[in-house]
């Protein structure tokens, strides 16, 4: 009697560690998205992260003469990887894919305002909505 119940719970103890295997090992997708409002409610933009393709968008949405970005790092650098969408709040945005990590790796994100130049070493980053940090992994 004790042998079968002994089987049985262990029977038991194996399909639910199957389960749970399925349950870890199933990946759910990574969405991120940011929105910077003035304080009045104006857009000043959107960006946001989808791990399907590593795709990063940002769309600067407010009419002036700065550029928004979409920064990505790790927590806490002062380095990392930035979306220009430098074509002005009637552009619709642009595209970037996020290469510059590995997978599994814990990242954050937030939009900043900078002024654009052609050549990278010329960039400059004005401000940063950092009350909107979002962390993910990727």
């Amino acid at each position: 009697m004790k042998t079968r119940m002994l089987a049985r719970a262990a029977a038991g103890l194996a399909a639910t560690a199957a389960l749970v295997t399925v349950t870890a090992t199933s990946a759910s997708a990574v969405n991120v998205s940011w929105l910077w409002e003035t304080g009045t409610g104006n857009n000043i933009g959107v960006g946001s992260y989808t791990d399907s393709g590593n795709l990063m968008k940002v769309d600067d949405q407010e009419v002036d003469d700065r550029s928004v970005l979409l920064f990505v790092r790790r927590p806490g650098a002062s380095t990392g990887q930035a979306c220009w969408d430098h074509g002005g709040a009637s552009g619709g945005g642009v595209s970037c894919t996020l290469d510059a990590y590995a997978e599994n790796v814990t990242l954050e994100g937030f939009l900043c305002k900078g002024e654009w130049a052609s050549n990278p070493d010329n960039r400059r980053i004005v401000s940063c909505n950092y009350d909107q940090i979002k962390r993910f992994t990727k």
